[in-house]
């Protein structure tokens, strides 16, 4: 037997609010930081990145009730970007700014800006981070059909949408999101690579020299050689204190997790620890761009100890 609300169509119970409404999201601090830096290696520098705030907001203007019965409300939610370009000369380049200027002006045509959280907006935004890496790839290949120099050009993506302390990531590539929370850092990404792909398949194992070979082959990025680039979603809910790392290959080929984790842990600021990483991947070499991005999350209220992620960490 089909399970049925408690409250009804008839007298707007509470469950059919939410059906319709969605769960607006409870305020949240963000902290954030972003630097991109070409290496020691790359005459150029083919990352790019973007930190974006969305607000919506309703201030009462004229009103014959009491003006504490209407508080103005003020929305916000947080996108994180990071491209990292392929194609050699300046086609990587542009191909990473392409992806995000095209991301960008797509948000500015959506019909509705996804502002809270119900079961129905996670499957619309799902859908939504889809489709915007859909028209990315296409406008990329666009732009190679119209200018023959740019074939081979091609772009990572990975983007972050937080609502609250909801998170919904997606990822084309082998650029990375991560979570970090008590003390470690929790990868939320899989690499589209042939190595990982050769790996998941159990016909190499992991950090041997044969994966390494095949650990920068992609099998899905924007623009690139093969047809249909295709996002990979994740949602995860964040605790009282958590941060976000996205970054390119330039910061994971050159730093075990573990030493990323102890910078992090180390932290004064999310600028400082975006700064101490930068300067350990050169440190270590520097043998590609470099791009981090950290968004730090605080909760205003006493943080519910017992909030759980959606989604299990592997």
């Amino acid at each position: 037997m089909e399970e049925r609300d408690t409250g009804s169509e008839s007298n707007f119970g509470i469950p059919y609010f939410r059906r319709l409404f969605g769960t607006r999201p409870e305020p949240v601090e963000v902290s954030y930081a972003g630097a991109s830096h070409p290496g020691r290696v790359r005459r150029t520098n083919e990352d790019n990145f973007a930190i974006v705030r969305r607000r919506r907001t309703r201030d009462v203007l004229l009103t014959s009730l009491n003006a504490d019965s209407l508080p103005a409300a003020n929305d916000e939610a947080y996108v994180f970007v990071v491209a990292d370009g392929m194609g050699g000369y300046a086609a990587g380049e542009i191909a990473s700014q392409a992806a995000i200027e095209v991301a960008w002006q797509i948000g500015a045509t959506e019909l509705k800006w996804p502002m809270i959280h119900g079961k129905h907006e996670s499957l619309e935004l799902e859908s939504k981070l889809q489709t915007y890496g859909k028209l990315m790839d296409h406008f990329l290949r666009e732009m190679v059909n119209a200018d023959p120099d740019l074939e081979g050009m091609g772009t990572t993506f990975v983007a972050a949408y937080s609502l609250g302390m909801e998170v919904f990531v997606g990822n084309i590539g082998d650029s990375r999101a991560y979570v970090f929370r008590d003390h470690e850092l929790l990868r939320l990404t899989r690499d589209h690579t042939l190595a990982e792909q050769l790996i998941e398949r159990g016909v190499m194992e992991p950090d041997t020299p044969e994966a390494d070979q095949f650990s920068h082959i992609l099998v899905n990025c924007l623009g690139g050689s093969s047809e249909g680039a295709v996002a990979e979603i994740h949602h995860v809910t964040l605790r009282d204190g958590d941060l976000l790392l996205l970054c390119t290959d330039g910061l994971t080929d050159m730093l075990p997790d573990h030493e990323i984790a102890a910078v992090i842990d180390d932290r004064q600021s999310p600028d400082q620890a975006v700064q101490s990483l930068i300067d350990l991947a050169l440190e270590a070499g520097g043998e590609d761009n470099v791009t981090v991005v950290i968004g730090e999350y605080h909760q205003p209220s006493t943080a519910d100890a017992e909030n759980a992620t959606t989604e299990e960490f592997e």
